[in-house]
């Protein structure tokens, strides 16, 4: 999705401005800003108030009207998701320790999406700011981080090492300037050239605590069922959905999915954020809410009380709690080793299922639970390897291409578009498509979505074998292959 327009920028002539002091940016379109093209309103005034019969809008009935309202939020939730920064998804960056770094220019010193002055530029850095080295420290272009920006900048254009860390004791690391966003994060692709950050992450504590505030905003909204709007109306799982979207969490549609979509606990261990279940005496599952802790959830309840907080009723309730935020939010600092193993809590849920970004992938099966993790292996031993860089220790299913796993998706492509590949295709949560991870020394490429980032779906060509698979954990890796 295309940012605000800069209008701040400074124009130049025929030359352009300078290039790292030195050299042309070219124009506006060559950094790639997010920029937003003026358009005359005299284009307008030649037009119709009204379009032809032939160019008039088709009409639906309300149940395909609702259809398509759903469709389209669907897609705006997919688009929601793939918006990967440290603020939304701290689960996903790991802290290290600070090596800093100086604009040493006259003016400012580009930041770019790639190396070299062809690439996009992402931001500046001002003359005299200050930013955080996060690799490739021995090369030409060194990737940074400033603020909100992250990318490539031009190593002869920083002070570094000792002359940079006496400066930043003299003056104060909080009195520099900091780096100048030209590119929203989500169409930065540096963002995530590492997943490394020298900023504080939240804990998981904190992380249910920003689920639960965001939540609150929208008490007294209205209850509409089907809807997943939370100013205009949602329902309850409409609802669940909709707040961990905004955290970039992917849950699916109804409350008995949902009831599946994640790693489920006693319900006597919930914790505020976990979710929590009504269910018949028959074992269906009718209503979702989120749980505030002191025997208080927030949900959509219904047409007359809308979204509010009320108090959980054990005597309806499932045996069971759902748990999306993970227990292993990393804080660790790279340099001591000390990262958690990304370990899910408890074992899986038998026949999980979990929707696709793009509408409905769904597991196969969930049994035969294995592990196929390094035991012996120490964490700071995982996190850089020749295998690529650790992520953590995740769930492992899989599914296919069949009416099963992918209801009216079925034989269709995957949500990157691609057409699914055994032995290539995996979804998972959160990482951008085109990611290669490396499982067991094999390596795949995330080209769907369906399941939350710490879970990933394995495409198989045939259900059987998918469902043969069962559920699995194992080490997870970044690799560094093309």
């Amino acid at each position: 999705m295309a940012g605000a327009g800069r209008n701040r920028r400074r124009r130049w002539g025929a030359d352009g401005p300078p290039e790292e002091e030195n050299g042309s940016a070219g124009s506006d379109d060559a950094t790639g800003g997010d920029k937003t093209a003026e358009v005359s309103s005299d284009s307008d005034l030649s037009q119709s108030a009204e379009p032809p019969a032939a160019e008039a809008e088709p009409v639906f009935s309300a149940e395909q009207e609702a259809e398509r309202t759903r469709e389209s939020y669907s897609e705006w939730q997919a688009a929601e998701a793939e918006k990967v920064t440290i603020s939304r998804m701290p689960w996903l960056f790991h802290t290290v320790e600070k090596t800093y770094a100086i604009a040493d220019v006259n003016s400012w010193l580009h930041v770019r999406e790639g190396k070299g002055t062809n690439q996009k530029i992402v931001g500046i850095l001002p003359k005299g700011s200050l930013c955080y080295i996060l690799a490739d420290a021995d090369s030409d272009w060194v990737y940074v981080e400033s603020g909100d920006v992250r990318g490539f900048v031009c190593a002869r254009y920083l002070l570094r090492g000792e002359e940079a860390e006496k400066e930043v004791n003299r003056w104060q690391e909080e009195s520099f300037p900091m780096a100048e966003m030209w590119v929203k994060p989500w169409n930065n692709k540096a963002y995530t050239y590492t997943y490394a950050t020298t900023r504080t992450l939240l804990s998981s504590d904190e992380a249910r605590g920003e689920v639960l505030q965001y939540a609150k905003k929208f008490l007294g909204n209205p209850y509409v069922w089907g809807g997943t709007s939370l100013t205009n109306g949602c329902d309850c799982s409409g609802f669940a959905q909709q707040i961990f979207a905004n955290f970039g969490y992917t849950l699916p549609r109804t409350s008995r999915q949902q009831a599946k979509a994640g790693t489920r606990i006693p319900v006597q261990e919930a914790k505020p954020g976990d979710l929590l279940f009504y269910q018949r005496e028959s074992g269906f599952i009718y209503h979702v809410m989120i749980y505030l802790g002191d025997g208080k959830v927030i949900h959509a309840g219904s047409e007359a009380t809308g979204i509010l907080i009320s108090d959980f009723n054990y005597e309806k309730s499932t045996e069971f709690a759902v748990r999306v935020i993970s227990e292993e939010i990393r804080e660790s600092k790279v340099e001591t080793g000390d990262v958690d193993n990304g370990r899910k809590e408890g074992n899986s849920v038998d026949n999980q299922t979990t929707e696709n970004g793009n509408g409905g992938k769904q597991k196969a099966g969930a049994e035969n639970v294995q592990n196929t993790s390094a035991e012996n292996s120490t964490a700071g031993d995982r996190l850089e390897s020749a295998s690529g860089k650790y992520l953590g220790n995740f769930k492992l299913t899989a599914y296919c291409n069949c009416a099963v796993c992918c209801g009216r998706w079925a034989g269709g492509p995957t949500a990157s578009g691609k057409m699914p590949v055994q032995g290539r295709t995996i979804a998972t949560g959160v990482l951008p498509f085109g990611t290669k991870l490396n499982i067991g020394g094999k390596i795949y490429t995330v080209e769907d979505r369906g399941t939350p980032y710490g879970h990933i779906d394995i495409y198989m060509e045939r259900h059987a074998d998918a469902e043969e698979f069962g559920v699995r954990y194992a080490d997870v890796y970044q690799s560094e292959e093309i």
